[in-house]
């Protein structure tokens, strides 16, 4: 792989987050892309070429453009299946797609910027509103996925193996406490939390430490 790869994204979208740790993870070199959302550069006509949903990330290689984050990641694992992110054994395969899904499909969707905005714009909540919204839901989900790591945790959520589930969910929680939310009732994701920091790739694909990154 001497050619490296592109990602578009955003240092602090959690899905940017997920792939930046797996590219890292798998030490595949890459060129780092800042798309401001906050800006609405993901609207402009150029990156819409690459991403029509004008969303982060993007992953652009050999000339052709994945977008989604569990697809990127899929991706990688196949493209470089060592270290793997996903288990060879099809049902605990599964159980780790299904676990990255419950954050992908059911909790961030509810607590990303664009439903943020979008809530402000129709129901003029202000930050103070976008800060509850963010918190119920985020403690809401949390609740679910800490009774689902009391049966497949140990250093990581299954067992004492890092895959795509860890990815998915340390952006979650790096997302929910930006939010206020504490993690003090959730002892198995604090815990996983701070198995996975210690780890080189999520280090270099923490929010603080990209390019674009810029305090609140």
């Amino acid at each position: 792989m001497s050619e490296k790869f592109v990602l578009y994204n955003y240092f602090r979208s959690s899905p940017s987050y997920r792939v930046r740790i797996a590219l890292y993870y798998k030490k595949m070199p890459f060129q780092y892309v800042g798309i401001p959302l906050l800006k609405g550069e993901q609207k402009n006509s150029d990156y819409l070429e690459k991403n029509r949903m004008a969303e982060v990330p993007t992953l652009l290689y050999q000339g052709q453009t994945l977008t989604q984050s569990l697809v990127i990641l899929q991706y990688l694992d196949e493209l470089q299946p060592q270290p793997p992110l996903f288990p060879k054994d099809l049902f605990d395969r599964m159980k780790v797609l299904q676990f990255c899904e419950d954050i992908n499909s059911a909790w961030h969707p509810v607590t990303n910027l664009k439903v943020l905005q979008r809530m402000d714009q129709l129901h003029k909540i202000g930050d103070t509103g976008k800060k509850d919204w963010a918190q119920f839901w985020s403690n809401h989900y949390l609740k679910i996925i800490e009774k689902n790591l009391e049966l497949s945790s140990g250093n990581f959520c299954f067992k004492d193996t890092l895959t795509a589930a860890d990815l998915c969910l340390i952006p979650a929680l790096f997302s929910a406490e930006r939010f206020g939310v504490s993690l003090a009732d959730y002892p198995n994701a604090a815990k996983i939390k701070e198995n996975c920091l210690k780890l080189e790739c999520f280090q270099q694909a923490h929010p603080m430490k990209q390019p674009d990154y810029f305090a609140d």
